[in-house]
């Protein structure tokens, strides 16, 4: 438990191998916590390319977050030719009463790099949870905010089960969100049988 900042399980900002990939694979990540008002959360938390997140166990993952914390099960920030696939996520909370638009993700796909081709696929996600939340986009089970041009990204046969309630007046939950833009080559989605 923090009690100030950003906790993260794992973290990977690695190159492209030469051949093949990098796996950041079969981990249980629970238990992790902050108290900070602003402070992240994540289980794990990768830019780099080249890699295959695959086969975790994440849940137990909570933030206080009443200005703009948020806990996060897999956040991908950048890199080219990323998977995530096999992963299960649960349990996260962001427990203050912020405001802002989300405070819980299962999976995050966001930053600007270009040529991204980002697969998400098999993932089970449920019980995301933010009880005070005053936020009409307060949780997302797979959100793609990306920016990036001629990147892709790929998401299908994935579970993801919400059915969070909260004190606030203004609460919502996205069992997906993407960010569209009028490129066609920005950060297109492909979604499939989810």
């Amino acid at each position: 438990t923090a009690t100030a900042g950003n906790v993260t399980g794992i973290s990977f900002a690695g190159s492209a191998p030469t051949s093949g990939t990098h796996s950041v694979a079969n981990n249980t990540l629970n238990t992790l916590s902050s108290t900070s008002t602003t402070g992240t959360v994540a289980g794990i938390a990768s830019s780099g390319s080249g890699v295959n997140i695959s086969g975790h166990a994440i849940y137990g993952l909570s933030c206080n977050g009443s200005t703009s914390g948020v806990t996060n099960g897999i956040m991908v920030t950048g890199g080219t030719n990323v998977g995530v696939f096999k992963n299960k996520i649960y349990d996260l909370t962001t427990s203050g009463a912020f405001t802002t638009t989300p405070g819980v993700n299962g999976i995050v796909l966001s930053g600007s790099s270009t040529s991204v081709t980002a697969n998400v696929f098999n993932n089970l996600i449920g019980d995301l949870k933010a009880p005070a939340a005053n936020s009409t986009d307060a949780i997302r089970g797979i959100s793609v905010t990306a920016t990036g041009t001629s990147s892709n990204y790929n998401i299908s046969y994935n579970t993801v089960s919400l059915s969070a309630s909260s004190t606030g007046a203004n609460f919502g939950t996205s069992g997906l969100f993407h960010a569209a833009s009028t490129t066609a080559t920005t950060a297109t989605l492909t979604l499939r049988n989810n």
